[in-house]
C-alpha cells in the first residue's frame, strides 16, 4: 500500500513539474541561442568601420535591447559613437556622438555600485576614454574630451597598469595639443617608473608619446631614444603595418638633427608602402611631415604638393585645421598671396566650426537630452502598457495552467481510487487462497506425518519381535548346526531391520526443507546426528527409536539430550518442538 501510494505521487509530481517547467526551459533555451548568435554579430562588425557595418551595428542594438542584452546594448553605444566621429559612414555628426554617449550615460546612470561588475567597470572606462577621444581628436573640443577622461578614471581597475597606463597616455595627448608638453611628460615619465607588468603594446603606445611630447620640444636625443625603442618592440609584433607606423615617427628625428635628405628618403618609403596597402591615417601623417621637410629645404612646390594631399583627411578638424594653416604659408612663401588667403580663410572657417562645436556642444547636448526625456516618458509609457498587458496574460495562462493542473488532479484521484479499489480487492483474494493453501499445506503435513509414523512404528515393532524371538532361541541349548544357521540368518535379519537409513532417506524425500535447514543452522551435525533428528520429528518413544536403532531406550535419551545442547536448544522448548518449529517456518517461507 506504501509503495502504491509513493508511486502515485510520484505520478502525479511529474505531470505537473512537465506541465510547468518544460514551457520556461523551452523558452530559455531560445532566448539562450538568440543571444549567442547576437553576440557572435556584434563580434563580426565591432572591428568593422565601413557603411554596411554601421548598419549591423544600429540592428544589433535594436535586437540586444529587446532581448535584454545589457552589456552587447552598451557596447553598440560606444561602436556607434565611433561610427559617428570619424566619417567612416560619410560625414561626422558631433549630435549623433552625444546622443549615443547620453544613451550609454543614462542606462548605466540607475545602477547602484552593486551592479558595476569589473567587466561592465572595464566596459564603462572604455566608453569614457572612447568619448574624450572623439571629442578630443575627432572635434578639436579639448576640455570636454579631458572632462571626459577623468569621468573614466573611477571605473578602471587600479591594479590594471595597462589601463592606467592608457589612461595617462590619452590625457597626456590633450596636454599635447594644449602644448602644455613638461606636463604631458611629467605625466608619462611617471609611467616609465612601472613597465615590467606592462604588455609590449603599452610600452610602445607609451615610448611614442613620450617621443612626441620630446620632438615638440626639439630634442632629438630623446625624441630618437624612445622611437627607436617603440621600433624594437613592434619588430616583435607579426602586423606589418604598425612597424612602419613606429618608422614613420624616426624620420622627424633625422631632421631635428639636420639630416633633411635623410628624414625625406625615410619617409617616403614609409609613404609607399601606406599608399600600397592604402591607409589612410598613415598616407596623411607622411603627407604632412614631407610637407615640412620641403617647405625647411626651400622646395615649396612639393611643400605645396603634399600640402594639397593633407587637406582630405576627414578624422580630425583641428588637423584638416593646422593642413590649410600650412598651405597658406607656403603659398604666401611662393608670394601667391590669392592663394594663401584662400587658405587662411578656410583654416578660420575652420577654426570657427569648432569654436561654433563648443558653444553648441551644451545646446545640442541639452536638446539631446530633451529628446531623451520625451523618448524616455514615450518609452515607460509603453512599457507600462506592456506590462498590463503581460499581466493579463499571465493571469490568463494561470487560470488556463490551473484548470488543466487541477483536471489532471481529479483524473489522478479518480484513477488512484479505482486502482486502490481493485488492489484492497485483490488483496483480500490474496489472503482467501493463502489461507486455503496453508490448510492443505497443514492437511498434506498431517497426512505425511501419519504414514511416516505408521512405517516406523510398523518397522520397529518388527525389530522388537525379531529379537525376542532370538532371545527365545537363545534359551535353547542345543548343538544342532541347523539352529545356529537359524540364529545367524535371524541376526542378519534383525541388523537389515535395523537398519534406519530407508526410513531416514524416506524421511528426507518427505520433509527436504527440514534436513537441508538442519544442515544449514547446525553444520556441526553428523549424518547420523541428522538421522536421529529425523526419527525424533515422527514423534517416535524412546523405546520405538531404541527398537529401530537396536540400542537401548537410556542411549537414545542421552543422545537426544546430547543433540539439544550441542544445537544450542532452549531449555524450555523440547527436542520434538523445536523442530516442528522448525519445519513449518521453513514450509511457510518456501510456500
Amino acid at each position: 500500500m506504501i509503495s502504491f501510494y509513493k508511486a502515485s505521487r510520484f505520478l502525479f509530481f511529474s505531470i505537473l513539474l512537465s506541465v510547468l517547467v518544460v514551457p520556461v526551459s523551452a523558452q530559455k533555451t531560445e532566448d539562450s541561442i538568440v543571444r549567442k548568435r547576437i553576440k557572435a554579430d556584434y563580434k563580426k562588425y565591432s572591428k568593422r568601420n565601413d557603411k554596411d557595418a554601421h548598419a549591423n551595428h544600429l540592428r544589433i542594438l535594436k535586437e540586444a535591447v529587446m532581448q535584454s542584452f545589457f552589456n552587447i546594448e552598451l557596447a553598440c553605444y560606444t561602436v556607434l559613437v565611433e561610427d559617428h566621429s570619424y566619417g567612416h559612414i560619410g560625414s561626422r555628426s558631433l549630435d549623433s556622438v552625444l546622443y549615443y554617449c547620453d544613451k550609454y550615460e543614462s542606462a548605466i546612470a540607475v545602477l547602484d555600485s552593486s551592479k558595476f561588475t569589473k567587466n561592465l567597470s572595464s566596459r564603462t572606462a572604455h566608453h569614457y576614454l572612447t568619448k574624450g577621444n572623439v571629442l578630443t581628436n575627432g572635434f578639436g573640443l579639448i576640455e570636454p574630451g579631458l572632462a571626459s577622461f577623468f569621468k573614466a578614471y573611477p571605473y578602471i581597475d587600479k591594479n590594471d597598469i595597462n589601463q592606467l597606463t592608457k589612461y595617462d597616455v590619452l590625457v597626456s595627448q590633450t596636454y599635447t595639443i594644449k602644448e602644455q608638453y613638461n606636463r604631458s611628460l611629467q605625466l608619462l615619465n611617471n609611467r616609465l617608473k612601472d613597465t615590467i607588468q606592462m604588455n609590449d603594446a603599452t610600452k610602445k603606445l607609451l615610448f611614442i608619446n613620450l617621443a612626441k611630447n620630446y620632438r615638440l620640444k626639439k630634442m632629438p636625443e630623446q625624441s630618437f631614444t624612445f622611437n627607436n625603442k617603440a621600433l624594437f618592440l613592434a619588430n616583435k609584433s607579426t602586423e606589418e603595418r604598425y612597424k612602419w607606423y613606429v618608422k614613420g615617427k624616426i624620420p622627424y628625428d633625422y631632421f631635428l638633427f639636420g639630416d633633411y635628405q635623410k628624414a625625406i628618403d625615410s619617409l617616403l618609403a614609409v609613404r609607399a608602402y601606406f599608399k600600397k596597402i592604402d591607409f589612410k591615417p598613415g598616407l596623411f601623417n607622411t603627407a604632412e611631415g614631407l610637407a615640412d621637410f620641403y617647405f625647411a629645404i626651400g622646395n615649396i612646390d612639393k611643400a605645396i604638393y603634399y600640402g594639397e594631399k593633407n587637406i582630405d583627411f576627414p578624422f580630425s578638424v583641428v588637423e584638416v585645421s593646422k593642413a590649410h594653416g600650412n598651405l597658406a604659408k607656403f603659398h604666401k612663401a611662393k608670394k601667391e598671396y590669392s592663394k594663401a588667403i584662400f587658405y587662411y580663410e578656410k583654416e578660420n572657417e575652420l577654426i570657427d566650426s569648432i569654436r561654433s562645436f563648443e558653444k553648441r556642444i551644451l545646446v545640442n547636448y541639452s536638446d539631446a537630452q530633451m529628446k531623451l526625456i520625451h523618448e524616455k516618458q514615450k518609452s515607460i509609457e509603453t512599457t507600462y502598457k506592456n506590462q498590463l498587458l503581460e499581466e493579463k496574460n499571465k493571469a490568463q495562462e494561470l487560470y488556463s495552467l490551473i484548470v488543466t493542473v487541477l483536471l489532471i488532479f481529479v483524473l489522478l484521484v479518480l484513477s488512484m481510487l479505482y486502482l486502490y479499489r481493485k488492489y484492497n480487492k485483490s488483496k483480500k483474494d490474496v489472503v482467501i487462497l493463502r489461507t486455503n493453501e496453508k490448510q492443505l499445506l497443514e492437511e498434506q503435513i498431517r497426512l505425511r506425518d501419519n504414514e511416516l509414523d505408521a512405517t516406523a512404528i510398523a518397522l520397529s515393532q518388527r525389530v522388537e519381535v525379531l529379537n525376542t524371538i532370538k532371545k527365545e532361541l537363545a534359551l535353547i541349548k542345543d548343538d544342532n548346526p541347523k539352529l545356529a544357521q537359524v540364529n545367524n540368518t535371524l541376526k542378519d535379519l534383525i541388523l537389515s531391520a535395523s537398519d534406519v537409513s530407508a526410513i531416514t532417506d524416506r524421511i528426507e524425500s518427505q520433509y527436504p526443507t527440514v534436513a537441508t535447514e538442519l544442515r544449514m543452522k547446525h553444520p556441526e551435525l553428523t549424518e547420523n546426528e541428522i538421522r536421529y533428528c529425523l526419527l525424533t520429528k515422527l514423534n517416535l518413544s524412546l523405546k520405538e527409536t531404541a527398537s529401530m536403532l537396536n540400542v537401548s531406550p537410556n542411549t537414545v535419551k542421552v543422545t537426544r539430550s546430547r543433540l539439544k545442547k550441542k544445537m544450542g536448544i532452549d531449555q524450555t522448548l523440547s527436542f520434538k518442538q523445536y523442530l516442528d518449529t522448525m519445519y513449518m517456518e521453513t514450509a511457510a517461507s518456501v510456500s
